[in-house]
């Protein structure tokens, strides 16, 4: 239906995959529970708690990941469709 992704697992990820950006507008998210690693653009990996909101500007390189132990579910912010451009060094489709 060409709004259906599917994620890649974090044992999926490849050395120097700086994930996606989009080419329309920003993404953020508000994490609901667990924990995720971000990495955005030039900025230090962190990682975002429950009750924490990361933002990613348009046109900016980001890859969320999950870490930690448990469940991690983040709501994702986005006001545009199929926008996705990914890394070729980590060899994502869409």
């Amino acid at each position: 239906d060409g709004k259906t992704y599917v994620r890649k697992g974090a044992s999926d990820w490849q050395p120097g995959d700086k994930g996606h950006f989009h080419l329309t507008g920003p993404e953020a998210w508000f994490m609901l529970e667990g924990q995720n690693e971000f990495l955005i653009g030039d900025l230090p990996l962190f990682v975002a708690n429950q009750g924490d909101v990361v933002y990613a500007p348009a046109q900016m390189w980001h890859r969320p990941r999950h870490v930690g132990n448990g469940m991690a579910t983040r709501l994702a912010i986005v006001g545009y469709a199929n926008s996705h451009v990914f890394s070729a060094e980590g060899g994502a489709g869409q």
